[in-house]
């Protein structure tokens, strides 16, 4: 009966042997399966069959007032100055003279004489000035210049009346003039100044040369008719 009990614990022991033995032998090793590399993917180029379009970006002012246009007030003058017309009465082949700030000047014949038989014995000035000039003043200047030599005398300088209104007059003769004595039927040339209020100067014309004449006045005699002889009548 023991025999047959030890029988049984060896038996189960063995057993019990056989069942641990299996799980204490070393595991295999684990071979991990080799990674794979993968090729690159290629990467295809689209060339675009129209060319791509440049934008290019439009600036933006920021802050900026467009100036406002101040208005100007336009002065309309009372008077509308017309263009300027130089010595009116003489000939159309008169060279042009400068005159800025005068009108019109005008004279009242291209000959005087000396000598009060002869007419006309004098000769009239007259000017119109620009309004915008506001003259007070205008100085006249004439002298003598010898047809035949050129010699020139003195210049005589006299003040014209102020007739209002930018006008201006005087009436020239000739023994005013210095030298009046030394020349015969000479050129009278002439200029014209004009001033302001206070003397200063605001226009000045050129000089006026070969446009009026001073003529020497020589007196005709008359002649008298002779008296008729009376005849006696033969009966």
């Amino acid at each position: 009966m023991i025999k047959r009990f030890n029988i049984l614990i060896v038996f189960s022991i063995f057993l019990a042997a056989c069942s641990v033995l299996p799980s204490q032998q070393p595991a295999a090793p684990v071979t991990s399966a080799p990674t794979r590399e993968l090729s690159p993917t290629p990467t295809f180029t689209i060339t675009p069959t129209q060319p791509t379009p440049t934008f290019t970006p439009t600036p933006t002012l920021i802050g900026y007032k467009s100036p406002t246009p101040t208005p100007t007030e336009t002065a309309t003058p009372a008077i509308t100055d017309t263009p300027t017309v130089i010595v009116v009465t003489l000939p159309t082949s008169t060279p042009v003279v400068e005159a800025n700030g005068f009108r019109a000047i005008t004279t009242s014949s291209i000959v005087f004489y000396r000598g009060k038989d002869c007419s006309p014995a004098s000769v009239k000035f007259t000017i119109q000035m620009e309004s915008k000039f506001n003259a007070e003043f205008v100085q006249f200047f004439a002298r003598f210049v010898s047809k035949t030599s050129g010699a020139k005398s003195e210049w005589t300088s006299i003040a014209m009346t102020n007739s209002g209104g930018g006008a201006f007059e005087y009436d020239l003769f000739p023994e005013q003039m210095r030298a009046v004595d030394s020349y015969i039927d000479p050129w009278v040339q002439f200029q014209f100044v004009a001033t302001n209020g206070k003397g200063v100067e605001i226009a000045r014309t050129g000089i006026f040369d070969k446009q009026l004449s001073l003529l020497a006045c020589v007196a005709t005699e008359t002649p008298i008719p002779p008296t008729p002889t009376p005849t006696a009548l033969k009966p």
